[in-house]
């Protein structure tokens, strides 16, 4: 199995092969931090920060890019400090519903 890995900082990416042959050249691979408010009703709740992860054929200005002509990472800034100083290893793959994420954990 054919793997990629893309060094952000002191963290890492790590890509899948399936997802590789599928985005090679002609895609990028966006990553952003979505925040949302938790359940409350109050208005004190912490805010919730997830990971938002898709495959498009073109990115913003305002984003951050890693990797070469072959394979392509843009995220926003909150992402990669999150990576760099949580020093992660995140993985990306395909998987049954879409494109699946793990070892992401945000660091504030």
């Amino acid at each position: 199995m054919s793997l990629i890995e893309i060094r952000v900082g002191s963290g890492s990416i790590t890509i899948d092969e399936d997802l590789i042959t599928e985005i090679r050249n002609r895609y990028i691979i966006i990553m952003r931090t979505k925040m949302e408010n938790g359940p409350c009703q109050d208005g004190m709740c912490q805010i919730i920060r997830q990971l938002e992860v898709s495959v498009e054929d073109k990115a913003s200005d305002n984003l951050l890019f890693f990797g070469d002509q072959t394979m392509r990472i843009a995220m926003d800034g909150q992402t990669y400090r999150s990576i760099n100083k949580g020093r992660e290893n995140v993985r990306i793959k395909r998987g049954r519903s879409g494109i699946q994420v793990s070892g992401f954990t945000y660091v504030t």
